[in-house]
């Protein structure tokens, strides 16, 4: 599952990968731009 949320009021947000089985957090990322959950992503190539 992918979930962005606001951090703060405004324009701050952080997004959020989990395991949909497991329901346990993988990833955290601040933003919720494709630049910044691409990191999630090369992890999975590795």
């Amino acid at each position: 599952m992918i979930d962005e949320f606001a951090v703060h009021k405004g324009h701050r947000y952080a997004t959020v990968i989990m395991d949909a089985v497991e329901r346990k957090v993988l990833w955290i990322g601040m933003g919720k731009t494709q630049r910044i959950v691409r990191p999630f992503f090369d992890l999975l190539l590795v």
